[in-house]
Order: structure tokens, then sequence, then C-alpha cells
């Protein structure tokens, strides 16, 4: 055999370890959400940690989705380093954006508080906005200095979108409900929802 196909055999070995490491993690923080009890807005208790699902609303103000610039509540966005055949070999970046919001489950409506928060969201590849509102600084040279060697995904929630919440319940003397995080147990915002 050649060295230039035992190479590439390597390559694609690694690409594939790359990317199965990736799910797997990606699959047990779903699988760990999914451990924490889906409730009703309504009936939950306060100090418990809780998952509800409903629609995002937006409070006073959006963020823009990193790349894209989207109005948004809950954002996030990875560049990736890529093999010569397209397969994921690194993660580079990841940021997190979120502001404060509302969750609407239709039997109340929560504030979720986004001083800890952590979000897992569908990501698709993104070009960043050269023009435009939501336009990135810098993204015209971002976008000049890519190259085939690199990916950039981008998820977002968008007001009206539905999402699921974890986070921890409490409720203040006129009895409005927030959920929050800490450091150890942020609030993640998902948009799988059931």
């Amino acid at each position: 055999m050649s060295p230039t196909f035992i190479a590439f055999v390597v390559i694609g070995a690694l690409t594939a370890v790359v990317g199965a490491v990736y799910a797997m993690q990606r699959g047990a923080k779903a699988a760990k959400l999914r451990a924490v009890p889906l409730v009703k807005l309504a009936e939950a208790q306060d100090g418990t940690r809780v998952r509800v699902c409903g629609v995002a609303r937006a409070l006073d103000k959006t963020i823009h989705a990193p790349l894209t610039g989207a109005p948004a509540v809950a954002a996030t966005s990875e560049h990736w380093e890529t093999s010569s055949h397209g397969g994921r070999v690194r993660r580079i970046d990841r940021q997190v954006f979120a502001t404060s919001f509302e969750l609407d489950d239709a039997s109340a409506v929560a504030r979720i508080a986004t001083d800890h928060v952590d979000v897992l969201l569908t990501m698709k590849p993104a070009k960043p906005a050269t023009s435009g509102p939501g336009r990135v600084f810098g993204a015209s040279v971002i976008a000049a200095n890519m190259t085939s060697a690199h990916e950039l995904l981008e998820g977002y929630v968008a007001p009206g979108g539905r999402v699921t919440v974890v986070g921890t319940v409490r409720r203040d003397a006129a009895g409005m409900i927030e959920l929050f995080g800490t450091a150890s147990a942020p609030v993640v915002v998902t948009d799988e929802v059931e």
C-alpha cells in the first residue's frame, strides 16, 4: 500500500473518532437533561430543578446570532478545523450568548435568568453576515480568511420559537416565577422539544 493511501485511511479514522466523541458528548448531555423532571410551570415547586417546554418570548431586547446576525434570545457558534475530506477534526472555538427571556408553557409564564447559562442547540453551517443590522464586527475579514479547512456552525432560538429550559425554580413575593442557574448547575436552553 502507498503511504498516501495509508495517510488517507488514518485521517479518515481520526475524523470518525472525533465525530463519534462529539456525538457521544452531545448525547450524554441531552440524556442528562431528559433525566430532569418535565413539569408545567404552574405546578413547579420553589427550589427544585425542573425541565419545562414552551414558547420563548423576548423581554426588552434580543441578541444577534453570532454569525448570521439573526435576532435571538439564545445562540451559540462553533468554529471547527476540518480534514481535507471535510470531516470535523478539532473544535477551535465555541461561544454561547443569551439574554433573559420569558418562557410560556400555557400554564404560566417564567422569566429565564441567563446569568449562568449553557445551550444545546441544533447546529447548522453558517456564513458570517457581512452587511445589515446584525452584521458581525469583522465579518468581512473572517469570511475572507476562511479556507476550505474550516467550518462555521451556528444554532439559535428566535423569539417565538419553542424551547425546553432546565433550571431551578424561584418565586418572588408577587408569585412571579423565575428559572435560574448557578455556575455548577446552569440554566440550559435547548431546541429539543418534547
